[in-house]
């Protein structure tokens, strides 16, 4: 059994326009003072931030306040957390309508994947839409490798998946590729269309998306079947927490899109190695030296958001971390400490919250960067701006880049490798970014009136 819980956080904007990733780590405790649970959830957003802050500021309240959420029955738990999903997806639908339009006129496309996970009674439980992934890292008895071993807890839910896709198609959406990837094809009146929609206004096909669940995502809705083709249905599982379980990832695919879970833990042995040879007095940063290892791995491509949650586990019989302490409060709040102090280590054990520093991780970015990058003054859990590099490129690194795909896991997305994304003063934004991205700020607008997905 855990006693110990060592939480650290790490997000970049890579080289993206805008950081749409949003991290949420919390720690509750029951009237005694004995711990309740920890929640840990990433959620990557898209067509904007809109929904991925929405569903940081409402997925919790929305699945802790259902009535079995408490319950000692797993199911009735389980329950809670889709229940928790469906609402937050709905109340979104709500106030959708103050969204910014995309600079094409359409209502706002915002959507985010959500992966979370609740740590309780020596077990975890898992709620999950869309491509972001948590992934456990575990002790093989049956090797004598030091390195831990991986096992995915999310299955990415992709338009191409056999089961995906037909629950699309029943839906009465359809999936289309574009660049290599398939995506769910958004059907909306042709461009420049005035006046009310109707079934007879002319339309036109875009493959537009390249996840098939998600929360928010309204323009999915199918009048006619009366579904969100983007599902916004969560999967849920509960799995037993054993003393050869060591770590839990939660990611979003700027992570899986260049490293398998395999490599993740590779370079979390590897930064592990490091500190106990040179500096075995300090405490490594998993979260940043894991992210460290990413960003090399997008070489000289245009990274995407990338934001990590890492969970240590601590048993009993094992020697507990020895690091600075910067405070030691039992009402810290984990997001505003791993926001105050991105690379801090909060440790959570029965009777306390500690705040510990770790040895710093020197981050690399070689990458393109949207000409029009910012971060609008956007702040959160582990979150820091990492400089870009200017390196000259090699015919090596670049036909590495390009073959990219050879380099990782089948299952795992790796975006379309054009001769203009490989260089290294990118100039222009992805054609989906370009015309289908909300601006931060823009006046509220009226969007289509959509029903409630629970019904």
């Amino acid at each position: 059994m855990a006693t110990n819980f060592c939480i650290t956080a790490a997000s970049v904007q890579g080289g993206r326009r805008y950081m749409e990733d949003r991290v949420h780590i919390e720690c509750a405790r029951k009237e005694d003072g004995s711990l309740d649970y920890i929640f840990a959830a990433v959620y990557d957003g898209h067509g904007g931030a809109q929904a991925s802050e929405y569903t940081r500021e409402n997925l919790l309240e929305n699945i802790r306040t259902q009535k079995g959420f408490n319950s000692e029955c797993d199911e009735e738990v389980l329950k809670a957390i889709k229940t928790g999903f469906l609402k937050t997806h709905d109340s979104m639908l709500k106030i959708s309508e103050t969204w910014p339009r995309t600079a094409s006129g359409y209502s706002c496309t915002a959507g985010t994947t959500a992966s979370c996970v609740f740590i309780r009674n020596c077990k975890i439980y898992v709620g999950h839409v869309g491509d972001s992934s948590v992934i456990m890292g575990y002790s093989d008895s049956e090797t004598k490798e030091d390195c831990l071993k991986a096992k995915q807890l999310t299955v990415d839910h992709k338009p191409d998946n056999a089961t995906e896709l037909s629950r699309i198609q029943f839906a009465g959406g359809c999936v289309l590729p574009k660049s290599g990837i398939s995506r769910v094809v958004w059907t909306r009146p042709i461009r420049g269309h005035r006046g009310p929609i109707r079934r007879s206004t002319p339309t036109e096909q875009i493959p537009f998306l390249a996840i098939a669940r998600s929360l928010g995502d309204f323009w999915s809705y199918n009048d006619i079947t009366e579904e969100f083709v983007v599902s916004p249905v969560p999967d849920v599982s509960v799995y037993n927490l054993t003393p050869a379980d060591k770590c839990i990832f939660v990611v979003s695919d700027g992570v899986t899109n260049v490293m398998s879970s395999a490599s993740i833990m590779k370079a979390l042995h590897t930064s592990i190695n490091n500190i106990e040879e040179n500096e075995p007095s300090t405490s490594i940063n998993p979260a940043h030296s894991v992210i460290k290892s990413v960003l090399e791995s997008w070489s000289i491509l245009r990274a995407d958001n990338i934001s990590i949650v890492c969970i240590m586990l601590e048993h009993a019989n094992e020697t507990s971390i020895s690091a600075n302490s910067i405070q030691e409060d039992l009402n810290t709040s984990i997001d505003l400490e791993l926001t105050k102090n991105p690379t801090a280590m909060i440790k959570i054990s029965k009777d306390t919250i500690t705040s510990f520093s770790t040895e710093p991780v020197k981050l690399k970015y070689r990458g393109a960067i949207d000409k029009e990058a910012t971060t609008l003054k956007y702040s959160g859990p582990g979150f820091v701006i990492v400089e870009r590099e200017d390196e000259p490129v090699d015919e090596e690194e670049r036909h590495f880049a390009k073959n990219r795909r050879n380099s990782i896991d089948d299952s795992q997305e790796v975006p379309h490798v054009s001769d203009a994304e490989l260089e290294v003063t990118y100039e222009e934004g992805d054609e989906e970014e370009e015309e289908f991205d909300s601006p931060p700020l823009a006046a509220p607008f009226s969007s289509y009136d959509y029903p409630s997905s629970s019904n």
